[in-house]
């Protein structure tokens, strides 16, 4: 996780194993729809996601800078990948408030985001491969930048 002092929040980095898991945030997943929606029914989360069954997880911890109480909030986000045309698909954001859990907000959070990830079948290769490319691109783009600071000297 990155601070990011704008928002005083932690990000998950692209790549960062989620919890102490093999899965990684960014990577677009294939779940089990009956399975991820029973787990959000669980834990009492909204499923705004209808159509996909690929997604891309994130996670954010708020952390209080006035009252110095730590992390008052864990969130686990899923994007939908694969949503067809005309889908009203929208992302999945499950929040773990401390007053809301009697500050377990962490242990709930930790146990949501485990039965999340036991909705995952694997790994969709399409999208896997699309994000591949994507970095290339990047990594050009980089490249190129390089070798203009490169000129400059």
């Amino acid at each position: 996780m990155t601070f990011e002092e704008a928002t005083g929040s932690y990000e998950a980095e692209f790549l960062e194993n989620i919890l102490d898991t093999v899965y990684k945030y960014g990577i677009p997943y294939i779940i089990d729809r009956g399975k991820y929606e029973a787990v959000m029914k669980e834990f009492n989360k909204e499923v705004r996601i209808k159509d996909a069954n690929v997604v891309v997880f994130h996670a954010d911890y708020n952390k209080d800078e006035e009252d110095d109480r730590g992390i008052y909030s864990y969130a686990f986000f899923a994007w939908p990948q694969n949503s067809p045309d005309g889908s009203e698909d929208f992302y999945d954001c499950s929040q773990f408030w401390d007053y809301d859990y009697n500050f377990k907000h962490k242990e709930k959070f930790e146990k949501f985001v485990r039965a999340i990830l036991g909705s995952v079948v694997g790994i969709d290769k399409p999208h896997l491969l699309s994000l591949i490319e994507k970095k290339n691109v990047e990594r050009s783009k980089i490249d190129c930048e390089i070798e203009v600071l490169k000129q400059l000297l």
